[in-house]
């Protein structure tokens, strides 16, 4: 479970963008891992960057963390690029996990902010939604004549590691983000966090 938790060490202070050396490695450990101790080791890294790697800071009614020198805000800056490069660049991290992990410690102002970051500031998923609405697929695959191609277009445009995962032609990250998205705005209903879930609601449509 600690797996991740030490390439994270090792990455976390490097600069965001590209497959780093060592990536071959690490997705070949993961292709050893079952379904289920993957999402044990997502859970147990979002604990990690929220419970050691981050400064601890205040809970507040409104869900936001304060922070009163430059060198906290920046730890968090840099963990939000280092988990968006973990889940999208490098692929160490499947995304509806990760969202899941960290909508579970919603209450934790760094997991909030992590989240929103995820799901909304950087750009990769809204990106993959517009592209896969502009394939008009039927989300019932078994109804849709052209399915093949169509996911085969969306795959050409964003490719996705297949770690543990049915044949590509039976979904992608926007479907399988719909069950999370939905347990997401849930948890944002319960902590109040209304600017997110009215940024999300828009996105999604």
């Amino acid at each position: 479970r600690i797996f991740l938790c030490v390439v994270w060490l090792l990455r976390a202070n490097s600069q965001s963008g590209s497959p780093k050396p060592g990536t071959d490695m690490v997705h070949r450990v993961l292709d050893c891992l079952s379904p289920q101790d993957t999402a044990h080791c997502v859970y147990s890294i979002i604990d990690f960057i929220l419970d050691e790697a981050l400064p601890r800071t205040p809970k507040s009614s409104a869900g936001a963390a304060y922070y009163s020198q430059a060198g906290e805000q920046r730890k968090l800056m840099m963990a939000s690029h280092s988990l968006a490069s973990f889940v999208w660049v490098e692929e160490f991290l499947p995304f509806e996990e990760t969202v899941m992990a960290l909508a579970d410690r919603m209450g934790d102002p760094n997991a909030a902010h992590l989240l929103q970051s995820l799901v909304l500031t950087d750009s990769n998923l809204s990106d993959r939604i517009k592209c896969f609405c502009s394939t008009n697929m039927d989300w019932r695959h078994w109804q849709e004549e052209q399915c093949y191609e169509k996911q085969a277009a969306f795959y050409g445009a964003y490719s996705e590691e297949q770690r543990g995962r049915a044949a590509v032609y039976y979904g992608n990250v926007c479907l399988r983000f719909l069950p999370v998205c939905d347990y997401l705005l849930w948890r944002l209903i319960e902590f109040e966090n209304g600017p997110f879930f009215d940024e999300l609601i828009e996105m999604v449509g």
